[in-house]
């Protein structure tokens, strides 16, 4: 079934969700999109910046919480998932803290 929606968001979340579960999820988010609809998705990724590091640490402990992801990872899975084109832009030029527009 073909989605209602031009645009669905995802914002600093990616992380509570279990790696091998991702694709599964980005499935769902796309049947939720019409045609030519985009998913705007935004994270730290892992990288070497202090904050990066700290944060995937903290993630790596806690009970339920996945590793920060890689971006070439994120994007692999986006495309496995059904997604054409993917852009991909840094949101923080000190950071490893990325924005992805995906189209359905």
């Amino acid at each position: 079934a073909v989605g209602t929606f031009d645009l669905v968001t995802s914002y600093n979340n990616i992380y509570y969700i279990p790696t091998e579960d991702r694709v599964a999820l980005l499935q769902h988010l796309r049947s939720m999109l019409r045609p030519g609809g985009r998913l705007a998705l935004v994270s730290m990724f892992q990288g070497r910046s202090v904050a990066a590091c700290d944060f995937d640490l903290a993630l790596r402990s806690t009970r339920g919480c996945a590793p920060l992801p890689r971006l070439d990872d994120l994007r692999q899975q986006l495309a496995e998932a059904g997604f054409g084109a993917i852009r991909t832009r840094r949101l923080v030029p000190t950071e490893p803290f990325y924005g992805l527009v995906a189209s359905r």
